[in-house]
């Protein structure tokens, strides 16, 4: 049999490790029911904030949305969002886009 593992920690281990995002303030909106599964993050990465996106208000810090917050946003934390954008994507090709990384 098959099994598929959810690579997703793993893609965002990967981002958080990058020195463009690792020498940063980085806070990461992820669903409120996820946050503390999130949370665990900071252990490695103690520049890492982890919020929902009913709670997050911009500031000077990289984002990171994960794709199942990204839509719960308003338009008023869209528009305090860093301008540079880079996506990050798995390979799955039915639902690949994981992350939505923004920097100064």
């Amino acid at each position: 049999t098959v099994k598929l593992y959810d690579l997703d920690p793993l893609l965002l281990h990967g981002v958080l490790a990058t020195p463009s995002i690792n020498n940063q303030a980085v806070t990461l909106v992820a669903p409120s029911e996820q946050v503390a599964l999130y949370d665990i993050n900071r252990q490695q990465f103690k520049n890492l904030t982890v919020t929902s996106a009913a709670q997050f208000v911009p500031g000077p810090n990289a984002v990171i949305l994960t794709q199942s917050s990204a839509s719960s946003l308003s338009a008023a934390q869209r528009a305090g969002l860093p301008l540079n954008l880079r996506l990050v994507v798995n390979d799955r090709k039915d639902d690949a886009l994981r992350y939505q990384v923004f920097t100064r």
